[in-house]
């Protein structure tokens, strides 16, 4: 991975220098894409590696080898078909996004694409996934509070699909409303925490879409609940979650009502 700092404008900020940091942490951990492999198929994998044509538990595999051949019926498995990790191409940008979106870094498509050297396309996908993955793990946690997604009007500058042609990226709110035949902007009850949510989204993401702000607000838990998202967990939870494609994130359009986790009392 590279150091493209200087593309940025040059690591002259705490927070740029503070992911910098850890990316080099992150490459001297893990420095090959075998060893990245590794992680991804044995590091909370709670259930055994099986052979997917017998089920046999008996396979033959590498050192990080994507697949492994059966001692019984002597076919090949690939070891992600059919799991989160379906068909990636290279391991390391995706151990490495969740590595830091761990601890805490609001890391965008962006820098994920200048770090990993990968299409911004590639990245921007990785990311979205990774997203769901919190995203519905929010969906179960009892502190989520419900706010209106007209709440986080000052967070939308981005386009998106649904965006109405040649119009600013906050009337995506009016045409939702519309097309949903509602309008939900009741007074918010956490000034503050809706202030540090949106500030975080403009900082690390330059803003986001209507579309995908309920995403943006699930790394934004990630980021600022380090009980729940300790070393490992969103590896953990991204393992047990199932395949998803491309047009499932395309089709996912935030609701009116987003789900938002406060920050810790103190």
């Amino acid at each position: 991975m590279h150091n493209n700092f200087d593309r940025l404008g040059g690591a002259t900020s705490e927070q740029e220098a503070n992911v910098l940091a850890l990316w080099q942490e992150f490459d001297s951990q893990f420095p090959g894409e075998e060893d990245c492999l590794e992680v991804l198929y044995t590091r909370y994998n709670d259930q055994p590696i099986k052979c997917s044509y017998c089920q046999s538990e008996v396979v033959d595999r590498e050192y990080g080898a994507r697949t492994g051949k059966c001692s019984h019926c002597k076919k090949t498995t690939w070891f992600t078909a059919g799991t989160f990790f379906h068909r990636i191409r290279k391991a390391k940008p995706w151990l490495a996004a969740i590595w830091l979106i761990e601890r805490g870094v609001g890391l965008s498509a962006g820098l994920l694409h200048r770090q990993a050297d990968i299409a911004t396309s590639t990245a921007w996908l990785i990311l979205k996934k990774i997203h769901l993955v919190i995203n519905t793990n929010m969906e179960t946690e009892s502190e989520a509070i419900l706010e209106p997604s007209a709440s986080f009007l000052a967070a939308i500058c981005k386009r998106s699909s649904e965006t109405p042609a040649q119009s600013h990226p906050v009337s995506e709110q009016t045409a939702t409303e519309k097309r949903e035949g509602t309008k939900v902007c009741a007074p918010t009850r956490h000034v503050l925490d809706l202030a540090a949510s949106i500030k975080f989204i403009r900082e690390h993401f330059h803003g986001s879409s209507r579309k995908y702000l309920q995403f943006f607000l699930a790394a934004y838990w990630c980021k600022i609940d380090r009980e729940k998202w300790t070393e490992w967990s969103l590896l953990k939870a991204c393992r047990s979650f199932r395949t998803v494609c491309l047009e499932e994130i395309l089709a996912f359009n935030s609701p009116l009502l987003l789900k938002l986790i406060c920050r810790p009392l103190q």
